[in-house]
């Protein structure tokens, strides 16, 4: 068996390798490879993730889930989020926290965005009257910043006549602000078409309220960091208390992430937050539209 060391195929990948992470890292300077190097295996696993998920959008292996969202005053579901899970060869799901940075870093999000907007469309075309829940779909900052995805959401909407209203799409706060003038414009045009918008994350960021008030969004939703520790944290029950004031203040409903007890609901109940979403309320359920159901039956 040849060694990694003589084999020329390995050695020019590792060359490979440590010509592009000097390129990344400013250039003019000189990399040793280090098979062991954690950036190194970790620019190697990226890779092998962004060959995996171009075979999945087209062997259409990226399966859509989608979690409730509760109104709090009336304990009823309005609202689902829209998730992504990778399907593997045995069958089992893998999480986006383990293939999405991957995703990010090879420019593939545009792509799998597209995916998850058509998929998302062809199912409540199909589902047509018999589901009311608005669906929650995310854009990253990517996507965002790439030509014609508000084209892209007027031919789906052409292809598949879904009422503009049963759709909110979600943006984080860092995605907002690192291309704000461009982001505002397309949000007021896909707003234009009916849908709601959602700035999720809210709340790490530093420069978060200046850039609030400009932002044309309906639905706040609130850092998960700060809701899971409202119930042992003063500090953080304030900043769920600041942020869900300020929301109201400027006429946006707002959403508490990262719900998992009925107590946390009863302390964002007092606090008059509007809705929730967590284990506590649900768990993310396979999307399943109603021609596969049937089939499998």
């Amino acid at each position: 068996m040849q060694s990694e060391a003589s084999d020329p195929f390995r050695i020019l990948a590792a060359a490979d390798d440590a010509c592009y992470m000097t390129k990344e890292s400013g250039g003019n300077s000189v990399r040793m490879y280090e098979k062991t190097e954690y950036s190194f295996r970790k620019r190697r696993d990226d890779m092998h993730w962004a060959s995996t998920l171009n075979n999945a959008i087209d062997q259409e292996k990226l399966v859509l889930f989608a979690q409730p969202i509760m109104h709090i005053a009336s304990r009823a579901i309005q609202k689902k989020e829209i998730l992504v899970r990778l399907r593997s060869d045995d069958g089992t799901f893998i999480s986006p926290g383990q293939f999405i940075p991957a995703a990010e870093r090879y420019h593939l999000m545009p792509a799998i965005d597209r995916h998850i907007l058509r998929q998302t469309f062809k199912f409540l075309c199909e589902v047509g009257d018999e589901d009311t829940f608005m669906y929650c779909i995310n854009l990253s900052g990517t996507t965002l910043a790439s030509t014609g995805l508000v084209s892209y959401i007027r031919e789906l909407l052409d292809e598949y006549p879904v009422d503009g209203r049963r759709l909110c799409f979600e943006i984080t706060e860092t995605a907002a602000i690192q291309n704000f003038g461009p982001t505002v414009d397309i949000i007021q045009e896909i707003r234009g078409l009916g849908a709601a918008f959602a700035l999720d994350d809210f709340g790490n960021g530093f420069s978060s309220f200046a850039y609030l008030k400009n932002l044309p969004v309906d639905y706040l939703k609130i850092d998960g960091s700060f809701v899971q520790h409202i119930m042992k944290s003063e500090s953080d029950r304030a900043m769920v208390e600041a942020i869900n004031n300020i929301g109201h203040v400027l006429k946006m409903k707002t959403i508490a992430e990262f719900v998992t007890s009925s107590e946390m609901i009863s302390i964002l109940e007092s606090l008059n937050v509007d809705f929730a979403q967590g284990y506590e309320i649900a768990v993310p359920e396979i999307l399943v539209p109603p021609s596969l159901a049937l089939a499998a039956r």
